[in-house]
C-alpha cells in the first residue's frame, strides 16, 4: 500500500477526543503505512508530532463562516483521495469526486434544532451530494436516512459498521479525583450531554422509575453540562471527564447500561457495553435496534413512562434472564468485531486504490490566445437562457459536419454542454454581455463576435424603440441559418450524459414524473395552484419529483428536489424519468435533449412551432388572445391588460388526459422534425447592438 497511499484528513482529532478520535487512531494503527495526513486541506508530515505541539482547535467555525458567505478559505486544495471523517471537513477541499467522506449521522441536517453547526453541514451534504465522491455511513440506518433526505446513487454509499472501541487511546489530561463507589447498583450512561442524547429524559425516567429508593443509582460519563439537578434528582451523578482507567471502572461495575438517545447514527455504546457484559436498555429509534439486535431491552425516547417501564423491567430480571441477554451481546459482538471492520475497510480502500481517479467533469475552455492558434476567427454568443445553451448543442454538430471544425461559443450555462464533442468555450465571455471596450479587445485578437439571434429586429415608431418578430420556423433551424448553415437539420438537441452520471436519478418503482413547480416569467407559469391541484389528483397513481430552484413554491406530494441539484443531475434525473411535466422553458428542451418525453403547458404569447419539439404534447389555453403574436405587446418587457391569464385558463383535465396520452405511448426514441435550412448569414453583433442600445464606431470593424 506504500506506492498509493491515502491522504486522511486529522482535522476532526484537533476538535473531538472521544469516540471519532479513538476510531481515527484505530485506522491509523491498522494500516500504518497506508496514510498520508492532512490538517485543513494541508499536508502534515508527522502525525505524532504534530498532534502533541498543535493545540486544540475550535471547530474552525471563523473560516467556515467565510465558506457559507461565498467567501472559501483559501487555498482550497483538491481533495484528490482523501479520506474525511466528516462531512464538515470537506469544505476545505475542491474537487469532492475522489475523496471517501464519512457520514455518522445526518442529525445536523433532518434535526438542526440540535447543533449549532447545522447551516454549515447543510453546505457540506449540498457539495456532497453535487460530487461523485465514495461515502461511508456507519450503519443502515444512516445509510437510509441519506438516501431519503438527498438524491444520490445507492451505488455511491458504502456501510462499514463499527465496533467496540479499544479504550488504549488517551481521552482526557484531566481525570475527575472521584472514586466509583463498589457494591452499589447502578445504571450507566457514556456519552457527551448534547441534547440529542436525550440526559434530561433519562434523567427523569430515572425518577419516575423509583428505582432511587431501591438503592439504584444512575450515573453518566461524558463531557458538557448534565442538566443535573442535585435537589431533585436523587441518585443520580456526572463525571464530566474520565480517563481510560475511570471509564473500564464504570463499565465493569455497571448493573445496567441505558441509552435512551434520540437519534443514534450507529450507538458505539451499545457495543462497550456488551464488551464488559452489561444488559443494555436502548431507544427504538435511529440505528441502536440495528445494532442492538435482539441484546437490548427497548422504549420509547420521547415516553417517561417508556423508559421507566424498561428500567424497572432491567432492574427486576432474574439471573437467568440477564446471562441470557449478555449471552446475545456477545453475539452481536461478532457481528460487529474489529476484525470484521478492519477487513470491509481494507476492501473498500483497495476497491477505489484499483480504480483510476474519476475524471472531473470540465468544460474544454481555452483562451482568445489559444483560439486564435487553433485558426479560430469567429466567437458565437447565443442568448444567455438555459434553454439557448440546451439548443446550441445540435447547431453545433451541424456546424462541426459543415465547417469540419468545433464550434467556438461563450455562454453561462456551459455546464450542460460538458463532454459534447463539437464545442469549445473561451474563457471570459460567458455571461454574454459585450461592450465597446471588450468588443475591440476581442476583435484585435482576431476574432469576431457573432450573435446569432433567432429573433428578427425593427424598429417600431409605435413603441420608439426596437421590436422583435417571430421567426418563421423552429428557433433550432434558425440559429442555422443565421450562421450560414444549409441543407437539413434534425430539431433535437443533445446533453451528453456520462455511464456514470446516467447511474443517477431513479427514486421511485412506479411511474416517476420529473415536474417543476414555477416558470421563470409571467408568461411561461403555468401557476403553482394548477400544478398543486395535478398533483394531488394524480399522485396516488403517480411519483412526482419537484425540480427547480429554492424559491420555487414546494408541491406537496411531490420529492421535493428544489435547489439541490446541479444542472446535469436535474438532466440525469429527467433521462431516468418517464416524462416530465412543466412550461415553456430551459426544462423543456433539457427534458428532450435526454430523450424524455414532456407534456408542457404553454400561452398565446409563445408560437408553438417556434420552440417546442414533435415528440412534447403541448397543452395550449382556453382563452387566448392575439396581442403578443400581433406585437401590440412584448411579453418580455411589457405589461399585459390581461396578465397573461391565457397560460392560466390551461385547463388541469387536459394537461392530466395529456399525461396518460403520453404514458400511454410505447417507449423508445423520441420522434423529431427535419427541417430544409435557408442559409441567411449574418456577422449577428448588428442585432446585439439593437437589442443592448450598444454604440459601435466603424473603428471598430
Amino acid at each position: 500500500m506504500n506506492s498509493k497511499k491515502l491522504d486522511l484528513d486529522i482535522t476532526v482529532m484537533l476538535v473531538n477526543k472521544t469516540a471519532l478520535y479513538r476510531l481515527i487512531w484505530d485506522i491509523i494503527d491498522s494500516m500504518p503505512d497506508a496514510w498520508n495526513y492532512k490538517v485543513l486541506g494541508k499536508s502534515v508530515d508527522n502525525i505524532q508530532d504534530f498532534l502533541e505541539k498543535m493545540p486544540e482547535l475550535p471547530p474552525a467555525w471563523h473560516q467556515l463562516d467565510r465558506y457559507i458567505s461565498g467567501q472559501p478559505p483559501q487555498p482550497l486544495s483538491s481533495a484528490g483521495r482523501t479520506m474525511i471523517p466528516d462531512p464538515i471537513y470537506s469544505l476545505f477541499y475542491k474537487d469532492l469526486d475522489d475523496a471517501i467522506i464519512w457520514v455518522l449521522d445526518l442529525t445536523p441536517v433532518t434535526f438542526p434544532q440540535w447543533h449549532q453547526c447545522s447551516r454549515y453541514y447543510t453546505a457540506a451534504f449540498e457539495r456532497l451530494v453535487k460530487s461523485r465522491c465514495t461515502i461511508i455511513t456507519i450503519s443502515e440506518s444512516t445509510r437510509l436516512d441519506l438516501l431519503v433526505n438527498y438524491p444520490i446513487s445507492p451505488d455511491r454509499v458504502k456501510v462499514l459498521p463499527l465496533y467496540p472501541p479499544k479504550l488504549d487511546h488517551f481521552i482526557s489530561s484531566q481525570q475527575d479525583d472521584s472514586t466509583i463507589p463498589v457494591g452499589l447498583k447502578y445504571f450507566l450512561f457514556v456519552g457527551s450531554m448534547e441534547i440529542r442524547k436525550n440526559i434530561r429524559g433519562m434523567i427523569n425516567a430515572f425518577n419516575v422509575s423509583g428505582l432511587a429508593e431501591k438503592g439504584w443509582c444512575f450515573y453518566l460519563a461524558g463531557g458538557g453540562n448534565c442538566p443535573l439537578n442535585p435537589a431533585t434528582d436523587r441518585g443520580v451523578k456526572h463525571w464530566k471527564k474520565c480517563s481510560d482507567s475511570m471509564l473500564k471502572a464504570l463499565y465493569t461495575h455497571a448493573s445496567g447500561f441505558f441509552y435512551a438517545s434520540f437519534w443514534e447514527g450507529f450507538g458505539m455504546p451499545l457495543l462497550e457495553a456488551m464488551h464488559y457484559g452489561i444488559p443494555c436498555i436502548a431507544s427504538d429509534s435511529g440505528a441502536t435496534p440495528e445494532v442492538g439486535g435482539d441484546a437490548c431491552i427497548y422504549c420509547d425516547a420521547v415516553s417517561c413512562n417508556s423508559m421507566a417501564n424498561a428500567l424497572i423491567r432491567l432492574a427486576n430480571l432474574s439471573q437467568e434472564q440477564r446471562s441470557e441477554l449478555i449471552k446475545r451481546g456477545n453475539a452481536r459482538l461478532e457481528v460487529f468485531s474489529y476484525e470484521n471492520y478492519q477487513r470491509k475497510l481494507r476492501n473498500i480502500i483497495k476497491e477505489l486504490q484499483s480504480q483510476p481517479l474519476k475524471h472531473v467533469f470540465s468544460p474544454i475552455r481555452i483562451s482568445e490566445k489559444e483560439a486564435v492558434e487553433s485558426g479560430y476567427d469567429e466567437l458565437f454568443i447565443p442568448h444567455g437562457g438555459l434553454g439557448d445553451a440546451i439548443m446550441i448543442s445540435v447547431v453545433a454538430e451541424k456546424y462541426y459536419r459543415e465547417k469540419g471544425k468545433k464550434m467556438l461559443i461563450s455562454h453561462k450555462n456551459y455546464a450542460v454542454l460538458e463532454n459534447n464533442p463539437y464545442l469549445l468555450n473561451l474563457c471570459g465571455y460567458e455571461d454574454g454581455r459585450i461592450t465597446s471596450a471588450s468588443l475591440k479587445k476581442l476583435i484585435s485578437t482576431g476574432i469576431k463576435p457573432n450573435y446569432p439571434s433567432y429573433w428578427n429586429y425593427s424598429y417600431s415608431k409605435i413603441h420608439r424603440r426596437m421590436v422583435f418578430t417571430y421567426p418563421n420556423t423552429h428557433i433550432i433551424a434558425r440559429i442555422c441559418e443565421r450562421i450560414g448553415l444549409s441543407g437539413k437539420i434534425k430539431i433535437c438537441p443533445k446533453i451528453y450524459l456520462s455511464d456514470e452520471e446516467k447511474l443517477y436519478g431513479r427514486f421511485f418503482h412506479g411511474i416517476q414524473i420529473a415536474v417543476m413547480g414555477s416558470g421563470i416569467c409571467s408568461h411561461k407559469d403555468w401557476g403553482h395552484s394548477k400544478m398543486q391541484e395535478l398533483v394531488d389528483k394524480m399522485s396516488a397513481k403517480y411519483h412526482f419529483v419537484q425540480v427547480g430552484t429554492k424559491e420555487d413554491q414546494l408541491l406537496r406530494g411531490a420529492l421535493d428536489m428544489r435547489g439541490i441539484l446541479s444542472l446535469r443531475q436535474i438532466a440525469a434525473l429527467m433521462y431516468n424519468s418517464d416524462m416530465f411535466l412543466g412550461s415553456i422553458g430551459g426544462l423543456m428542451h433539457m427534458a428532450r435533449a435526454v430523450n424524455c418525453p414532456a407534456v408542457i403547458a404553454y400561452s398565446s404569447a409563445e408560437a408553438m412551432y417556434y420552440d417546442s419539439y414533435t415528440a412534447n404534447i403541448n397543452v395550449g389555453p382556453t382563452d387566448q388572445c392575439n396581442l403578443c403574436r400581433d406585437l401590440k405587446i412584448n411579453p418580455y418587457f411589457d405589461p399585459c391588460p390581461h396578465n397573461f391569464k391565457c397560460i392560466r385558463t390551461v385547463s388541469v383535465i387536459d394537461v392530466i388526459n395529456a399525461i396518460e396520452k403520453m404514458l400511454a405511448r410505447p417507449l423508445g426514441q423520441l420522434d423529431a422534425d427535419m427541417v430544409e435550412l435557408k442559409p441567411e448569414p449574418v456577422l449577428g453583433i448588428e442585432l446585439y447592438s439593437h437589442m443592448h442600445c450598444l454604440t459601435l464606431s466603424e473603428s471598430v470593424f
